[in-house]
C-alpha cells in the first residue's frame, strides 16, 4: 500500500494525473526518511535529495526472476512505496553508477540461507513422493529483520561524513574503504572516524540482494574481508534462489490384464514350435563329418554358398576341379575346408537362414600323405 493517496488532485485541471501520483508518491517516500539521505544524513530538506528506486524499472529480467522466486514476490513492482529510497546528489550518482551497494546483513544472509537449504528439501521431497511443488516459502519481515550493510565496491577511497539523523543520532566520518586503522584528519579532529555500521531501512531484503549480485560480480571490490563474504555469501544465494528441482522419473504405465495374457499366449505358441533343449544351430563333429554331410546334393534344406547364392539353383561343381588361378592366396585348399564354408539351413525353419561352422586352425594342416589337389 502507498503512504499517499490523490484526495487533493483537481480532476479540472489540465496536469497529468501520472505527474500528479509521482509527486505524490516523492513527496512520501521523502517524509519517510525524514527529507535526508539514507546513507550520510545529509539534507534534512526536501529539495536537497533525490528519490531513487532499489531495483530500476530498467531491470526487467531481475524483477521478473524475483517475481518467480516466491509467490509472496509475485506483485513486486520498482513503483513500490518501499522500493524507493532518498538518497542525496553525490550518493544518488555513486549508487547509479554502482560506486556502492547495500547487502542484506551478514546475520540476516545466514538466516536466508538456512531457511532455503530447509525449504528445498521439503519441496524436493513433496515431488519425490508424486505431490506437486508446493513452492518456495521465504523468510520476510518481521522474522526476517531489515538490517543491511554498506559495502564499497568500486572508485577511490573517499572520506564521508555521517550527519546525526533521527535513525542514527551520530556524526561521524567514514571511508568507502574498509581500513583497519583511520589516519588523522585536518580539520576534523572532533570527529570520530570509524566503519560504516549496520543500518536497518524498511526496504525490501530480496530486492536489495538481487539489486547487488550484478555490481559486485561486475565489478572488482575493494579486497576485505567484508566485501569478499558479500560478494560470496550474494552470489550463493541467488544462484541458491534459481536452482530448479530434481523431477522425479516418470515410471512406466502398468500392462493391461489384456496385454499380459497375449504376451502368455505367444510365448506358449514359441514353446510349441521350438520345444526347450532343441537347437536352430546344425554343426558337424570333424571336417570329416562335414565333407560326408555336404557331399550329397539331395540336402532337402539345401545350402548356400558364402556369396548368398542357392545351390541348389546352381550347377553342382566338383571340389576337385576347383580352380582359382587368380587368387595369391598359397594356401593349399582341403576338402575340410571348403566343406567349412558352406552354410546350412535347419529344415525347420522356412527361409533362407542358416548357421555356418567357421575353420579352425586345424583343417589348414595339411598331412603330408594326402594327395593334394
Amino acid at each position: 500500500m502507498s503512504d499517499y493517496d490523490d484526495s487533493d488532485y483537481d480532476y479540472s485541471s489540465n496536469e497529468d494525473f501520472d505527474a500528479v501520483r509521482a509527486r505524490n508518491q516523492e513527496r512520501a517516500v521523502k517524509q519517510r526518511f525524514g527529507d535526508a539521505c539514507i546513507l550520510c544524513g545529509y539534507g534534512q530538506n526536501a529539495e536537497l535529495v533525490d528519490v531513487a528506486p532499489i531495483l530500476a524499472k530498467r531491470n526487467v529480467k531481475h524483477i521478473r526472476s524475483l517475481r518467480e522466486w516466491s509467490t509472496q514476490l509475485a506483485d513486486f513492482s520498482p513503483d513500490q512505496d518501499d522500493n524507493l529510497v532518498c538518497f542525496c546528489p553525490n550518493h544518488h550518482w555513486e549508487w547509479m553508477n554502482g560506486y556502492f551497494t547495500i547487502v542484506p546483513s551478514p546475520m540476516v544472509r545466514k538466516q536466508m540461507k538456512e531457511k532455503e537449504i530447509e525449504d528445498f528439501e521439503l519441496r524436493q521431497q513433496a515431488v519425490n513422493n508424486g505431490s506437486e511443488d508446493p513452492g518456495r516459502k521465504l523468510l520476510m519481515p518481521p522474522q526476517l529483520p531489515n538490517e543491511f550493510e554498506y559495502i564499497p565496491v568500486t572508485g577511490l577511497p573517499l572520506l564521508q561524513i555521517h550527519n546525526e539523523t533521527p535513525s542514527l543520532p551520530e556524526t561521524f566520518a567514514f571511508f568507502n574503504e574498509e581500513i583497519e586503522e583511520a589516519p588523522p584528519i585536518r580539520g576534523l579532529e572532533v570527529l570520530e572516524v570509524k566503519k560504516y555500521p549496520l543500518r536497518h531501512w524498511e526496504i525490501p531484503v530480496y530486492a536489495v540482494l538481487l539489486a547487488a549480485y550484478e555490481p559486485l560480480n561486475s565489478s572488482v571490490p575493494f579486497k576485505s574481508a567484508q566485501s569478499d563474504a558479500a560478494v560470496s555469501e550474494v552470489t550463493e544465494l541467488v544462484h541458491m534462489y534459481l536452482r530448479p528441482l530434481t523431477p522425479t522419473p516418470s515410471l512406466p504405465e502398468p500392462l493391461s490384464d489384456q496385454t499380459i495374457t497375449q504376451i502368455q499366449a505367444d510365448l506358449a505358441t514359441v514353446q510349441t514350435v521350438y520345444p526347450a533343449g532343441d537347437t536352430m544351430v546344425q554343426a558337424w563333429e570333424s571336417p570329416d563329418e562335414a565333407v560326408g554331410q555336404g557331399s550329397s546334393m539331395d540336402n532337402p534344406a539345401g545350402r548356400i554358398d558364402d556369396l548368398g547364392r542357392d545351390e541348389d539353383a546352381m550347377e553342382p561343381m566338383d571340389a576337385e576341379a576347383a580352380d582359382f588361378p587368380d587368387s595369391d592366396d598359397d594356401t593349399v585348399v582341403t576338402p575340410a575346408v571348403l566343406a567349412s564354408r558352406l552354410q546350412w539351413r535347419h529344415p525347420r525353419l522356412g527361409h533362407g537362414l542358416g548357421s555356418m561352422r567357421l575353420a579352425t586352425s586345424a583343417d589348414f594342416i595339411i598331412d603330408p600323405d594326402e594327395p593334394q589337389i
